[in-house]
């Protein structure tokens, strides 16, 4: 069972680093939303301290909400969901791939990104 997650998790992670328009998608659409939302606050260092942390999550789930569909509508249009279903992979286990891969590949990236985010708007790093 590790070993078929390991080989799913392994393909799946060359697919999606094959694709880097995805990423970059992600990454722009990221930024730009954080600074829409910082331009709409104002330049209000206390305003933006308090709202900061709630503009982050909103745009991390409208980013993943983007990004989210492409993880599996192509793998179901091209039939390959089908395909390692047909090799003995449970359902479970390809989604459980999909979703570590999504993890992996755009919020460990995320979180890198934001302490920079922070200090190009001096938010408080706390």
């Amino acid at each position: 069972m590790c070993f078929e997650f390991y080989k799913l998790l392994r393909r799946e992670m060359r697919i999606s680093l094959s694709s880097f328009i995805g990423l970059l998608t992600y990454s722009t659409f990221f930024f730009l939303a954080i600074l829409i939302f910082v331009f709409s606050v104002g330049s209000n260092l206390e305003r933006l301290n308090d709202f900061y942390l709630p503009i982050i999550w909103v745009v991390s789930l409208f980013s993943l909400i983007l990004i989210s569909e492409s993880f599996v509508l192509h793998d179901h249009l091209d039939g390959g969901l089908k395909e390692l279903q047909f090799l003995g992979f449970s359902e479970e286990l390809i989604l459980m791939s999909k979703a570590l891969t999504m993890w992996i590949i755009l919020m460990i990236p995320n979180l890198i990104f934001l302490p920079i985010c922070s200090i190009l708007f001096s938010i408080n790093l706390e």
